[in-house]
């Protein structure tokens, strides 16, 4: 950062985000000079600096891999959950592996690799005019061009696939920690809702509101089952577009075994509070999600974030926040408290992935779980196996029609 501008490139799990901030008069100059270094970098440093680069980057990231296993045990049954439902999903052993074998001269390969063929998302938002920024656009896919750099077709997108969890059966992954120091464990309960619709993440919104003051209350404060519980939204795949419920605890004094049974109480009792909440008290639960779907960004970045997250999605809605205040402000108890029994509660279409992280005071006890036939039993062994069995849904990223007639309209962008 130099002046009022800054510039930054950073991973993105199907490409990399290139950004460039500060002064309008001073944003194109800045714009192309790292562009070009980025695209050829071994005209900014020499191929010592790289080189040298190159080993602190990789001891960086062989260091953090390898400290993986003393990752808190529900960090790690989150990780599990995402290796279990994510197509395409890396574990950490085969990412410290390719790490540890990466070369100078791999790294350069893949750099060149990256740039065969880009498919290009821009978003320029701020002090500058439509035509200016349309010709900024273009100036950038002439670079890309000019660089011999091809243009990623639809067919090519990478397909972002999420698991199909099975209806009315409960997935148990049971792992014990590798950490021989780790006295916590963990228990961690996710419920699949199904592909993002405008009522159902309306419905999930209002339940996890409804749901957090008194699952704290009872998971936490009054039976004290670990000193971290949380619940809430728990999305996957591109943008969210998997919806999801998680409740996670961690606890030292009681076991996962235990906590899932904690879990399924708190579940049937909460049932009971959404019935018996009074009708005012649920609308000011409703009214506060409302308020802060049309609460209006403070800063322009904030605005430039929820711009660029639509882009992200490849949905294109801009009006996403005003249609969602909207679906939430339409939702009676009913509908939230049917919501619950169908998704959550054991039933029919319920789908259900537990994961148990048991610490080093904590028996596995494998052979003392209770006989569940409408449960699928796999280990840590099987993740593969079990995903590999499962119906994938794409979440991937397709521009509607709808963009393209209106790119086409943009003086042929």
């Amino acid at each position: 950062s130099v002046a009022g501008l800054s510039w930054g490139l950073s991973q993105h799990s199907y490409g990399v985000v290139f950004s460039v901030y500060g002064y309008d008069q001073k944003l194109e100059p800045l714009l192309f000079t790292v562009l070009d270094h980025f695209l050829n970098p071994q005209k900014s440093l020499t191929s010592e600096d790289l080189r040298r680069s190159f080993t602190e980057v990789k001891e960086s990231m062989v260091k953090s891999l390898k400290s993986f296993d003393v990752a808190r045990p529900d960090d790690l049954a989150d990780y599990y959950l995402s290796l279990s439902l994510l197509q395409g999903k890396s574990t950490y052993q085969a990412r410290l592996k390719a790490a540890e074998e990466s070369t100078f001269e791999s790294i350069l390969n893949a750099h060149a690799m990256l740039l065969e063929k880009v498919h290009p998302l821009c978003l320029i938002h701020g002090n500058i005019e439509q035509s200016e920024a349309q010709n900024l656009y273009k100036k950038v896919k002439t670079t890309f061009q000019e660089k011999g750099i091809g243009e990623m077709g639809e067919d090519e997108f990478p397909p972002v696939l999420v698991a199909n969890l099975p209806k009315g059966r409960t997935v148990r992954l049971r792992i014990n920690v590798e950490n021989k120091a780790e006295e916590n464990s963990a228990f961690y309960a996710y419920w699949q809702l199904g592909k993002r619709s405008e009522k159902n993440a309306a419905l999930s919104m209002a339940l996890c509101a409804l749901m957090k003051e008194p699952c704290f209350d009872s998971l936490r404060t009054k039976q004290q089952l670990g000193y971290i519980v949380h619940s809430g939204q728990k999305n996957l795949g591109r943008r969210g577009q998997m919806r999801g419920v998680s409740i996670r605890v961690l606890s030292k004094s009681h076991s996962p075994d235990e906590i899932v049974k904690c879990v399924d109480q708190f579940l049937l009792k909460f049932k009971e509070i959404l019935e018996n909440m009074r009708e005012e008290v649920f609308q000011k639960h409703l009214k506060s999600i409302v308020d802060r779907q049309l609460e209006s960004p403070k800063t322009l970045g904030m605005e430039f974030t929820l711009l660029y997250n639509e882009i992200d999605s490849g949905e294109y809605k801009w009006d996403r926040y005003v249609k969602s205040a909207q679906e939430v402000a339409a939702l009676t108890k009913d509908e939230v408290v049917s919501f619950l029994c169908s998704n959550l509660l054991p039933s029919k279409g319920t789908k259900r992935m537990d994961i148990h992280i048991y610490g080093n005071l904590h028996e596995n006890c494998q052979n003392a779980w209770n006989a569940d036939e409408n449960a699928i039993d796999i280990t840590k062994d099987e993740i593969e196996g079990f995903r590999e069995g499962l119906d994938m849904i794409e979440t991937g990223l397709v521009p509607p029609v709808e963009l393209k007639k209106y790119l086409k309209s943009l003086n042929g962008l």
